[in-house]
């Protein structure tokens, strides 16, 4: 349903944008910028398209400026995810100082939610009897 919204919002801006235009070829208007002894004369539909060009060369500028950012955002959860897959192979296989090891260091290197659920599986690793099955610790977490 989000794509059929997305088409009929581009269609009927696509409908705006023609009717526009022809609205300001009728009639092209004038538009004269003074700044610091620089006169800049255009019609008001090359002003716009300016603006327009403008405002994409900082969206584009924006989004490159916050790149690195989310690259290394998505570097670090690739570098902790595997230790919370590995704990969880540690816990399944009965090696609880190693899963708890595991899941201390990835509680540590991540935030928000996930930080949460390894932070109450760390009970479940530390308080396990060797006698117990690794599956109901998995299920208890």
């Amino acid at each position: 349903m989000n794509l059929f919204r997305t088409a009929i919002a581009c269609v009927l801006l696509a409908l705006l944008g023609a009717l526009m235009a022809q609205l300001l070829l009728q009639e092209p208007g004038y538009v004269l910028v003074r700044y610091r002894g620089y006169d800049i004369s255009t019609t008001v539909a090359a002003g716009i398209g300016l603006l327009l060009a403008g405002l994409a060369v900082l969206a584009v500028a924006g989004a490159l400026l916050a790149l690195p950012i989310q690259l290394v955002r998505r570097y670090r959860q690739q570098q902790h995810h595997p230790h919370v897959s590995e704990a969880l192979a540690a816990l399944r296989a009965g090696d609880l100082p190693r899963a708890e090891q595991l899941l201390q260091q990835a509680s540590d290197a991540q935030a928000g939610l996930g930080a949460t659920l390894i932070k109450s599986a760390l009970p479940a690793a530390q308080g396990c009897d060797a006698r117990e099955s690794s599956t109901q610790v998995l299920d208890s977490a």
